[in-house]
């Protein structure tokens, strides 16, 4: 099967447009190939947002069903680093390699799951996309849109923190990966590999023992490096489907997210020649249905 994940430009060019194809015969060309879109929670979520104020619930109802209507699978793209590294250091801890993630989930509601606890409309049953966007707009608070700009403005003063330390206090690459995998397990409350220098050293010798997670930390070296681009309050969005890239077949990221993905993955590349995740970045379905055959 090809999986295909778009971004949410062009979702929203796709259904709401038809551009750079309708519905339709997209839906022709991914059964013809066997293929199908990839839905996440940050594509679903911020296509629905151009509806969440609108009068017109019919429109937007049939809006969400258009798009379910087409040859769909669902990835959870928020649990990707966090399941990597945590597979990771069991296969580390037991002198193993580890066994390949698994990111897709049954329905849409999954990709919102909290770790180790179940979809929250696990006990519905026939539950539609436009039923679960509908209900989320019923039960979201006035602090949901903060709680976005929150982690917006955290993953910008990311950037600007690591572009004001010194160049001689910088860390080697491996030691700084070493570094953002000690931050992540302890984010995540994970139990500690036996050795955390060895592990770091381990994870970084090959690309694809925690594939998602490589990519969005060679990205974000990319981007703090890039001192001329000044980083936006939506890049926290632009970039969420950077861990899912190992586990898609093609993918569309604008123009600015794609430069920086496809230089991660080149250096991903000149690491390990055995990986290399180039040829499914493209800028907008239009290129990517020319490209594809």
């Amino acid at each position: 099967m090809i999986r295909i994940l778009l971004d949410t430009k062009d979702v929203i060019e796709l259904v709401e447009r038809s551009y750079p194809i309708s519905p339709a015969k997209l839906s022709e060309w991914l059964e013809a190939r066997d293929a199908r879109l990839v839905l996440t929670s940050t594509n679903v979520l911020e296509f629905a947002e151009g509806f969440a104020n609108t009068n017109d619930l019919l429109h937007a109802r049939s809006m969400m069903q258009a798009l379910e209507a087409m040859p769909v699978v669902y990835l959870h793209e928020a649990l990707i680093e966090v399941d990597e590294i945590a597979a990771a250091i069991d296969a580390f801890n037991g002198s193993q390699e580890p066994t390949p993630h698994t990111p897709y989930v049954g329905r849409w509601d999954e990709t919102l799951a909290i770790r180790g606890e179940p979809a929250p409309g696990a006990m519905v049953v026939g539950y539609r996309l436009d039923m679960m966007i509908f209900d989320l707009w019923k039960t979201r608070g006035p602090d949901t849109e903060e709680q976005r700009r929150r982690w917006s403005r955290r993953a910008k003063q990311a950037i600007i923190d690591e572009r004001t330390i010194p160049a001689a206090r910088k860390l080697r690459p491996r030691e700084a990966m070493t570094r953002a995998l000690e931050q992540k397990i302890a984010y995540w409350n994970l139990a500690s590999p036996a050795d955390r220098m060895a592990f770091g050293k381990w994870v970084y010798a090959k690309p694809s023992r925690c594939p998602g997670f490589r990519v969005a930390w060679e990205a974000f070296r990319l981007m703090v490096a890039n001192v001329t681009d000044s980083p936006e309050d939506n890049d926290v969005w632009d970039n969420a489907h950077f861990p899912a890239v190992p586990y898609i077949d093609y993918v569309t990221l604008d123009r600015r997210m794609k430069g920086y993905c496809v230089d991660a993955c080149t250096r991903i590349t000149k690491h390990d020649a055995a990986v290399d995740y180039r040829e499914r970045l493209y800028p907008n379905l239009a290129e990517l249905l020319a490209g594809v055959s």
